[in-house]
Protein backbone atom coordinates (compact mmCIF):
# COMPACT_ATOMS: atom_id res chain seq x y z
CA UNK A 1 0.00 0.00 0.00
CA UNK A 2 1.67 3.34 -1.22
CA UNK A 3 1.84 6.38 1.96
CA UNK A 4 -0.40 8.65 -0.16
CA UNK A 5 -3.10 6.45 0.36
CA UNK A 6 -2.85 5.17 3.99
CA UNK A 7 -4.39 6.99 6.71
CA UNK A 8 -3.49 9.08 9.58
CA UNK A 9 -3.87 5.69 12.35
CA UNK A 10 -2.19 3.66 9.57
CA UNK A 11 0.62 6.01 9.00
CA UNK A 12 1.08 6.21 13.06
CA UNK A 13 0.67 2.64 13.30
CA UNK A 14 3.93 1.31 11.04
CA UNK A 15 5.84 3.80 12.53
CA UNK A 16 5.05 2.97 16.06
CA UNK A 17 5.88 -0.85 15.10
CA UNK A 18 8.89 0.14 12.99
CA UNK A 19 10.39 2.01 15.84
CA UNK A 20 9.91 -0.44 18.17
CA UNK A 21 13.33 -1.89 17.14
CA UNK A 22 14.63 1.58 16.97
CA UNK A 23 13.54 2.01 20.49
CA UNK A 24 15.87 -0.88 22.02
CA UNK A 25 18.63 0.17 19.63
CA UNK A 26 18.43 3.83 20.58
CA UNK A 27 18.14 3.15 24.39
CA UNK A 28 21.84 1.22 24.18
CA UNK A 29 22.82 4.17 22.02
CA UNK A 30 22.22 6.34 24.52
CA UNK A 31 23.46 4.14 27.49
CA UNK A 32 26.72 3.74 25.52
CA UNK A 33 26.89 7.74 25.29
CA UNK A 34 26.28 8.58 29.11
CA UNK A 35 28.99 5.45 29.83
CA UNK A 36 31.22 6.86 27.66
CA UNK A 37 31.33 10.74 28.13
CA UNK A 38 31.18 9.66 31.76
CA UNK A 39 34.32 7.62 31.60
CA UNK A 40 35.65 10.71 29.61
CA UNK A 41 34.90 13.30 32.42
CA UNK A 42 35.77 11.31 34.77
CA UNK A 43 39.58 10.85 33.54
CA UNK A 44 39.43 14.90 32.61
CA UNK A 45 39.01 15.64 36.11
CA UNK A 46 40.74 13.79 37.53
CA UNK A 47 44.12 14.29 35.68
CA UNK A 48 42.99 18.49 36.08
CA UNK A 49 42.87 17.49 39.82
CA UNK A 50 45.70 16.29 40.29
CA UNK A 51 48.06 18.51 37.81
CA UNK A 52 46.48 21.37 39.49
CA UNK A 53 46.47 19.81 43.15
CA UNK A 54 48.86 22.79 44.88
CA UNK A 55 47.00 25.58 43.20
CA UNK A 56 43.45 26.84 45.46
CA UNK A 57 41.10 27.93 43.30
CA UNK A 58 37.83 26.92 41.57
CA UNK A 59 39.01 24.05 39.33
CA UNK A 60 40.51 22.36 42.67
CA UNK A 61 37.45 22.79 44.68
CA UNK A 62 35.16 22.01 41.49
CA UNK A 63 37.09 18.84 40.61
CA UNK A 64 36.06 16.52 43.82
CA UNK A 65 31.98 17.23 42.64
CA UNK A 66 32.96 16.21 38.97
CA UNK A 67 34.77 13.33 39.29
CA UNK A 68 31.73 11.90 41.83
CA UNK A 69 29.06 13.39 39.20
CA UNK A 70 30.95 11.23 36.80
CA UNK A 71 31.47 7.68 38.62
CA UNK A 72 27.22 8.25 38.55
CA UNK A 73 26.99 9.34 35.47
CA UNK A 74 28.94 5.60 34.67
CA UNK A 75 26.90 3.74 37.20
CA UNK A 76 23.90 4.95 35.42
CA UNK A 77 25.25 4.23 31.73
CA UNK A 78 26.00 0.87 32.79
CA UNK A 79 22.44 0.19 34.09
CA UNK A 80 20.96 1.85 31.07
CA UNK A 81 22.72 -0.20 28.87
CA UNK A 82 22.14 -3.71 30.32
CA UNK A 83 18.97 -3.02 31.11
CA UNK A 84 18.15 -2.04 27.29
CA UNK A 85 20.92 -5.28 26.45
CA UNK A 86 18.34 -7.68 27.83
CA UNK A 87 14.62 -6.15 27.90
CA UNK A 88 12.45 -9.12 27.53
CA UNK A 89 11.22 -9.53 24.25
CA UNK A 90 9.03 -12.69 22.37
CA UNK A 91 8.65 -13.57 19.18
CA UNK A 92 4.46 -13.45 18.06
CA UNK A 93 3.06 -15.13 14.64
CA UNK A 94 0.12 -13.73 13.35
CA UNK A 95 -2.61 -15.98 12.64
CA UNK A 96 -3.94 -14.03 9.78
CA UNK A 97 -0.63 -13.69 7.71
CA UNK A 98 1.80 -16.04 9.19
CA UNK A 99 4.15 -13.04 9.83
CA UNK A 100 6.18 -13.42 13.03
CA UNK A 101 7.09 -10.52 14.68
CA UNK A 102 9.46 -10.05 17.48
CA UNK A 103 7.87 -7.60 20.40
CA UNK A 104 8.82 -6.61 24.32
CA UNK A 105 7.39 -8.73 26.45
CA UNK A 106 5.29 -6.03 28.11
CA UNK A 107 3.28 -5.28 24.61
CA UNK A 108 -0.31 -6.33 24.84
CA UNK A 109 -1.60 -5.09 21.87
CA UNK A 110 -0.13 -4.89 18.73
CA UNK A 111 -1.03 -4.30 14.87
CA UNK A 112 0.85 -6.71 12.30
CA UNK A 113 3.07 -4.20 10.39
CA UNK A 114 1.52 -6.86 7.34
CA UNK A 115 -2.16 -7.46 7.48
CA UNK A 116 -2.85 -4.95 9.35
CA UNK A 117 -4.30 -7.40 12.47
CA UNK A 118 -4.75 -5.87 15.88
CA UNK A 119 -3.61 -8.80 17.97
CA UNK A 120 -4.16 -9.38 21.29
CA UNK A 121 -1.26 -10.72 23.51
CA UNK A 122 -1.96 -12.20 27.17
CA UNK A 123 0.79 -12.19 29.89
CA UNK A 124 1.34 -15.96 29.12
CA UNK A 125 3.99 -16.45 26.39
CA UNK A 126 3.04 -19.63 25.10
CA UNK A 127 -0.32 -17.69 24.32
CA UNK A 128 -1.32 -18.10 20.62
CA UNK A 129 -2.71 -14.23 19.61
CA UNK A 130 -6.18 -13.64 18.70
CA UNK A 131 -7.16 -11.26 16.25
CA UNK A 132 -9.49 -8.20 16.52
CA UNK A 133 -10.87 -5.90 15.04
CA UNK A 134 -10.83 -2.10 15.79
CA UNK A 135 -14.87 -0.60 16.38
CA UNK A 136 -13.96 2.84 14.70
CA UNK A 137 -12.65 1.73 11.62
CA UNK A 138 -12.74 -1.97 11.11
CA UNK A 139 -9.39 -2.41 10.60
Amino acid sequence: MSTEYKSLFQQKADAYQNGQDRTKEAGVTTGLAVLGSSVIGLIVSAILYYVTQRACGVIWCVMPVVMVGSAVGIVVGLIWTVVNLVRPTKVVTCPGCGTEHRIYRSVRKYMCTDCRALLLLGKDVGMVPRMSACPYCGL
